[in-house]
């Protein structure tokens, strides 16, 4: 597999290599294992549910060399529920962004905002089996441009 030689750089850094352990902590099911993943405390977490939110996570994101992205969809409980996105998560190193699709589908000024991240060349986008979750992005938001 080949890595972007700036993501190559992130992992090879000493503060990566020499990062402290910290305790593992605790939670309603009691405490995590090594292998769980924990987000590093200097990155905030928001939600993003109307415009004044949007426009401060464009401007949060808007020069990131890298950004992350993955959603999350509503649940198809019977054969006539419609597969729609639901929460579409967008990070980068410090801030992350979670956006309520359901109460921002086809808004204007979220697509306006979409557009402009995606279509920086300087910013490398990172998602797992992000096509078909355009695709899907397609079928639901038929209004929005950003995919």
């Amino acid at each position: 597999m080949k890595i972007n030689g700036r993501y190559s750089k992130i992992l090879k850094s000493e503060k990566w290599i020499n990062a402290t352990p910290v305790a593992l902590p605790k939670d309603i099911f009691g405490p995590l294992d090594s292998h769980c993943m924990k987000l590093a405390s200097t990155v905030k977490v928001s939600f993003v549910a109307n415009q004044m939110q949007v426009t401060h996570m464009e401007k949060a994101l808007r020069d990131s060399d890298f950004i992350g992205v993955n959603s999350q969809c509503r649940p198809a409980i019977t054969k006539r529920d419609i597969l729609r996105p639901a929460l579409f998560q967008i990070a980068n190193r410090r801030e992350a962004f979670l956006i309520d699709l359901i109460a921002l589908a086809n808004n204007d000024v979220l697509d306006k905002v979409l557009i402009s991240l995606f279509s920086n060349k300087r910013t490398i986008f990172i998602g797992f089996n992000f096509d078909s979750v355009l695709s899907i992005f397609k079928r639901s938001f038929k209004e929005m441009k950003f995919y």
